[in-house]
C-alpha cells in the first residue's frame, strides 16, 4: 500500500540535507540577534546594540539569526534603520546648504521654500522607502543566487541579511560623506555574506550584491 507522507517544509528538507557530508545548509537557524530579543534587552538597547554588532562583526551578527525563514524582526529593524535614514537625510541637506549655498549669488533657487518641503517630505517617506528598496533589492538577488544553491535558499533568509546588512546606516549621520560610505559599507558585507552566510562562490557574491543594490539604489536617485 503506497505511503502518503505529508510533504516535506523547505527547511525541513534543508536540515536533513544538512547532515550530508559537507552540505553547508544557509537555513540554519542560530542563538538570536540582538534585535531578535529585544522583549528582554529593551528596545533602544538592542537595536543600537545590533546596529553596533553589524559594523564591528557583520558576519557575527548574520550568523546569529534565529528565525531565517521569517521576516518580523528584519521587518521591525529596517524601520528602524529607516528612521536613522530620516535623520540622516535632515542633516545632509543642512549641511549641504551651508557647504554650496552662496547668499551672493542667484544660483540659489534649490535652498527656497520648494527644497525644504521636499527635505520634510523625505524624512517622512525614508522608512517606507528603505523597506521597499530591500524587499526589491531582497528579490533580485535571490533570483540571481536561487540557481547556484538549488533549491537550499528561502528568499525570507535574503531579506533578513539584507536588512541586518542596514547597520551602516548609523554612517550615513555624517554630514556629505556618510551616505555614500554607508552604501559601499552595506555593499561590502553583503559579498561577504554572499561567501559566509549564503555560501555561493566569490563571483556571485561580488556580482548579486553590487547589482542587487544599485538596481534600486540609482532609480530611486535617478
Amino acid at each position: 500500500m503506497p505511503r502518503n507522507d505529508p510533504p516535506s517544509s523547505p527547511v525541513g528538507s534543508a536540515a536533513r540535507k544538512s547532515r550530508q557530508p559537507g552540505y553547508q545548509n544557509p537555513m540554519s537557524a542560530n542563538s538570536a540577534t540582538p534585535w531578535e530579543d529585544r522583549g528582554e534587552r529593551g528596545m533602544l538597547n538592542a537595536f543600537f546594540a545590533n546596529t553596533f554588532m553589524g559594523l564591528r562583526s557583520p558576519m557575527r551578527l548574520l550568523g546569529a539569526i534565529r528565525r531565517p525563514d521569517a521576516t518580523t524582526d528584519a521587518f521591525s529593524y529596517v524601520i528602524g534603520c529607516g528612521l536613522l535614514c530620516s535623520l540622516a537625510w535632515v542633516i545632509n541637506s543642512i549641511a549641504f546648504v551651508y557647504k554650496f549655498h552662496d547668499p551672493r549669488k542667484k544660483t540659489a533657487e534649490i535652498f527656497n521654500q520648494t527644497y525644504w518641503v521636499g527635505t520634510a517630505l523625505q524624512f517622512v517617506v525614508a522608512p517606507a522607502a528603505l523597506w521597499v528598496m530591500v524587499t526589491l533589492a531582497s528579490k533580485i538577488y535571490f533570483k540571481m543566487a536561487a540557481g547556484e544553491l538549488r533549491g537550499r535558499l528561502q528568499s525570507t533568509l535574503i531579506f533578513n541579511v539584507f536588512s541586518y546588512a542596514l547597520a551602516p546606516c548609523l554612517v550615513a549621520l555624517i554630514p556629505l560623506v556618510g551616505p555614500l560610505l554607508a552604501l559601499l559599507w552595506v555593499i561590502a558585507i553583503l559579498i561577504v555574506a554572499g561567501r559566509s552566510r549564503i555560501h555561493l562562490s566569490l563571483a556571485s557574491s561580488v556580482v548579486d550584491a553590487i547589482l542587487s543594490v544599485l538596481g534600486v539604489v540609482i532609480p530611486a536617485i535617478g
